[in-house]
């Protein structure tokens, strides 16, 4: 079984009533997508994580007004928003590419599986 918890005055606090349905679900499918992902046995870096978690929110539509537009950033790995939008091109390019990144993540973790 999992449970997940929250702090609804860390996440919550400072948001404007308009904003937090989108921003509940945003936390929510990013955290249920941690109990579900695969982190290449602790090796993935935990912007390439991080990202995963960011890109299926950003397939939900349910992102933050703070969330990365294209081409933001310094460094696709860099985390987050800006590594789910490098993953979302990814995933442009050739459909699946993020599910199959996970799946790679089964057995360990290479930043060879862009090449």
């Amino acid at each position: 079984m999992m449970k997940l918890r929250f702090s609804t005055t860390l996440y919550f606090s400072d948001l404007p009533a308009a904003n937090l349905k989108n921003d509940f679900n945003w936390v929510l499918y990013h955290e249920i997508t941690h109990s579900l992902q695969r982190n290449g046995k602790g090796q993935a870096p935990t912007g390439v994580v991080e990202g995963i978690a960011e890109f299926v929110t950003l397939k939900s539509g349910f992102i933050p007004a703070s969330f990365a537009k294209p081409g933001d950033g310094n460094s696709w790995d860099e985390g987050y928003s800006v590594t789910a939008r490098f993953l979302d091109y990814c995933n442009g390019l050739k459909d699946g590419f993020v599910a199959e990144l996970n799946k790679k993540m089964i057995d360990g973790y290479s930043n060879d599986f862009f090449n």
